[in-house]
């Protein structure tokens, strides 16, 4: 069901609870009778938070974010099985048919999360940190995809690593596995790096598709700079990469 903590646990204007009152109230009952499918639920709450954004009420909106997390953890949980390597291996017959359209709807709250692992993990529980890349990038889609994987790695492998924060020198080696795993992650994203300059050289692309291109660069830029300072924060360790933040500013 649509959580109902929204209008419970947040205060707002008497209007905007009637609001949320009649529309969760219509979820929960189009979802109890399988006439509207859970990403439409779930696109429902990309809406609302959207809705509460422009207002400028960050909570509320906060709040639609976790309700779409809390989602797409039900269906992974509820009518979903996976294998050992996280692939789907059965669905629930009983459950509201789903349409296909997850993967889109992840993405989409992914955008959103600060540090894009939130929904990924949720979405794909197994093997979190086993991303691969294909020999070849077939479009733009397909690299954003790709990308999106290795920066979900990246925020989880930095996130259970906290600890290991230096914010003064000398810098302290990593412990070994960390350091490997950190490696692991520079390897896919240069990777990533040379597949996609390959698919820029040898194709066409309108300036709309350029200024995508531009901006999964910048991504890929600022995931590198990130990695390679998260356990150093100090001046000295950004200042190693001006040249890479004049780049940025370059293609903004």
């Amino acid at each position: 069901m649509y959580p109902a903590d929204i209008r419970n646990n947040i205060s707002a204007p008497d209007s905007s609870m009637r609001y949320y009152r009649k529309a969760i109230l219509t979820l929960n009952q189009r979802l109890e009778s399988c006439s509207m499918s859970w990403e439409l639920a779930i696109l429902s709450s990309l809406i609302f938070l959207a809705h509460e954004l422009l207002l400028g009420h960050d909570v509320v909106a906060f709040m639609h974010l976790k309700s779409g997390f809390r989602m797409l953890k039900a269906i992974r949980d509820r009518f979903t099985q996976y294998s050992a390597d996280g692939k789907i291996v059965a669905t629930n017959p009983s459950a509201c048919a789903l349409s296909g359209n997850l993967h889109d709807l992840v993405n989409a709250f992914a955008r959103l999360d600060v540090q894009a692992a939130t929904f990924e993990r949720a979405y794909k529980p197994n093997n979190f940190r086993t991303a691969t890349l294909p020999d070849r990038f077939t479009s733009v889609l397909q690299a954003r995809d790709a990308l999106n994987s290795i920066l979900a790695a990246m925020y989880s492998l930095l996130q259970q690593n906290r600890e290991l924060i230096k914010k003064t020198l000398p810098y302290i080696p990593l412990p070994a596995k960390t350091a490997i795993e950190v490696e692991q992650i520079k390897t896919l994203l240069n990777r990533w790096s040379d597949l996609f300059s390959l698919f820029s050289k040898q194709n066409q692309v309108s300036p709309k598709q350029q200024m995508s291109i531009d901006i999964l660069v910048i991504q890929r830029m600022a995931a590198w700079i990130h990695i390679s300072t998260f356990f150093n924060h100090d001046q000295l360790s950004y200042d190693f990469y001006y040249a890479s933040f004049e780049q940025i500013r370059g293609l903004i």
